[in-house]
């Protein structure tokens, strides 16, 4: 693949992991949660925020240990490096506070 695939599919992850994990854990509690549309998009925000987060501390693991001779083959690795690390992270970090709001929307309001 070259460059401006990899960047795209890269581009396209960051922002796309965010819904399969919302959409994991509102399978598992489909049928306990009351207000779906709050729950999808608070759990995008989320997701959003900590992987903003993440991104600003820099937090970078070496998934890829390829050192090419060609400058762009240097950025490719530091792009995907960049992403899976950012990805796994924040995915991760991500996991406790959707469960809480998946919880938190799933109780009846006390003003109905």
């Amino acid at each position: 693949m070259d460059l401006k695939t990899l960047s795209r599919l890269s581009t396209a992850t960051l922002y796309l992991w965010p819904f399969v994990l919302v959409a994991v854990i509102a399978l598992l509690r489909r049928h306990r949660l009351k207000r779906h549309l709050a729950f999808w998009v608070l759990g995008y925000l989320v997701c959003a925020g900590v992987q903003s987060l993440v991104r600003s501390v820099g937090y970078t693991v070496s998934w890829t240990h390829y050192i090419g001779v060609v400058p762009q083959d240097q950025i490719l690795v530091a792009l995907v490096n960049a992403s899976l690390s950012v990805i796994s992270l924040a995915a991760i970090v991500s996991i406790a506070p959707v469960l809480w709001l998946s919880r938190a929307c799933s109780q009846e309001s006390s003003a109905e």
